[in-house]
């Protein structure tokens, strides 16, 4: 593996009642509640912990070709060890968990995606569309118009509100600007309904780095340094005073997961 991507699932004990005021972990059969669906990056890994069981678990995937999984037991005595899921190629399969002293077994929908991708986190904006709240994530290809997603952020995890289009495009004097097309309402704030119409918005932008051209520009998945390093980006809405810094990070790399679902 190339990275190893931790994201922390919490898994919530179902016999709280046997902790009292003891903050160790509980013993007991599998969780039921354990998250059933997981996505992972093709060549990066994912870890889901176990804060309720006995530790002695087997694991199963239906192809092996797609992911790898294995039980790592616990350093510290906070949880029960976790599950490492590592993402081989892209496509679907089956984990099965079972708890082997209590004989119960879970299914885990398991989807290994593609890496190609790029989230864009604002740090400032002062743009009633795309606020500080809002991360974008960005799907190079060669698309005339790629592929844009659009979630709120609340500090923790990401809640999809509406996708979009993004190309780039040369002034006269060689500038780059970011073309987006995003449903807007009057009030300039996004719609978040899937029969609105796009409308576009041009953005200047004002003396990017190389590396920030490069994500914006591609149209093929990045590779090496240029795919996994984080840029940082300052543009202007044409015709308006709204600004807006932010940071481009690659997405497997990035701590805010899209939810299951909308990537490929």
């Amino acid at each position: 593996m190339k990275h190893l991507k931790y994201v922390f699932i919490a898994v919530m004990t179902t016999i709280l009642a046997a902790c009292g005021g003891d903050d160790d972990p509980v013993s007991g059969g599998l969780p039921f509640n354990l998250e059933q669906q997981a996505e992972v990056a093709e060549g990066y890994s994912l870890r889901m912990s176990i804060y309720s069981g006995n530790g002695d678990y087997s694991l199963n995937i239906a192809d092996g070709s797609i992911a790898r999984a294995t039980y790592a037991k616990s350093m510290g005595g906070v949880d029960f060890g976790s599950i490492i899921v590592e993402g081989l190629k892209q496509g679907s399969t089956v984990l099965t968990v079972t708890d082997n002293k209590a004989g119960k077994s879970i299914g885990v929908d398991i989807k290994v995606i593609s890496p190609n991708y790029h989230m864009t986190i604002p740090v400032t904006s002062g743009h009633k569309a795309l606020t500080r709240e809002v991360v974008w994530c960005m799907v190079p290809s060669q698309k005339a118009e790629r592929d844009v997603m659009f979630f709120r952020s609340d500090g923790v995890g990401l809640h999809y509100l509406t996708r979009g289009t993004y190309s780039t495009e040369n002034d006269a004097e060689g500038n780059t600007k970011l073309i987006m097309r995003y449903p807007m309402a009057a009030d300039s704030t996004l719609v978040t309904t899937e029969s609105a119409a796009l409308t576009t918005h041009r953005f200047q932008l004002n003396a990017p780095s190389a590396g920030a051209l490069a994500i914006l520009t591609a149209t093929e998945p990045l590779t090496g340094t240029a795919a996994t390093q984080t840029a940082t980006v300052e543009m202007t809405e044409e015709g308006t005073s709204r600004k807006l810094s932010a940071n481009i990070v690659y997405g497997p790399l990035c701590p805010l997961i899209i939810p299951f679902g909308y990537l490929q």
